[in-house]
């Protein structure tokens, strides 16, 4: 994700914490981790991930098989 003061020619060092722009962004972005919070999904079943990846890891990486 880009931020607004990307190539921004009033840039300096410090200026976030003045930036009008850069405020209205973080806003927006905190909004969104929160309905990503609230609405998210969430993995009813993490051992299953773990133990994929423990399992598949050395194969994919070539070790002993």
């Amino acid at each position: 994700m880009k931020r607004s003061c990307y190539q921004c020619a009033d840039r300096y060092p410090g200026c976030h914490g003045t930036c009008p722009r850069y405020a209205a962004e973080d806003a927006a972005n905190e909004r969104r981790k929160a309905y990503d919070r609230q609405f998210g999904y969430v993995d009813s079943m993490p051992q299953t991930t773990t133990y994929l990846k423990k399992t598949l890891a050395p194969k994919r990486c070539g070790g002993q098989q």
